[in-house]
């Protein structure tokens, strides 16, 4: 987290550590159904750089919150989250999940905008 940063809401966590955890089961055609603005596009494809990034995915670990970039865009109604993977091999990863999240209603939508090294 940078020191301009907000924390991650809890009512969020419990979806982006779903994510995370679709991500490390490589479920990607299941993440794009279910996240993905470009989920209709015929050639999106949400794992094309996860699946060749050289470590194993895992559930994010308790620490994970505090390496979050988050922004609160009020006037927007949205917040930017991105978060780092987790893998076996190195912890803390170069991989980025990129998201936006918004509320309506009491419910929490998500949509993944990019999980790439950026």
């Amino acid at each position: 987290m940078r020191d301009d940063d907000e924390p991650v809401p809890e009512r969020f966590r419990p979806v982006l550590e779903q994510i995370a955890e679709r991500i490390a089961a490589g479920d990607y055609d299941c993440l794009t159904r279910d996240f993905s603005p470009y989920a209709d596009a015929p050639v999106h494809d949400l794992g094309v750089w996860a699946r060749d990034y050289p470590a194993t995915f895992v559930a994010f670990p308790p620490e994970a919150w505090q390496y979050a970039h988050v922004f609160h865009d009020r006037e927007r109604g949205e917040w930017m989250i991105d978060i780092e993977l987790w893998s076996v091999e190195e912890g803390r990863s170069d991989m980025m999940l990129e998201t936006v999240i918004r509320e309506h209603d009491g419910q929490v939508q998500v949509e993944i905008r990019d999980l790439r090294v950026p």
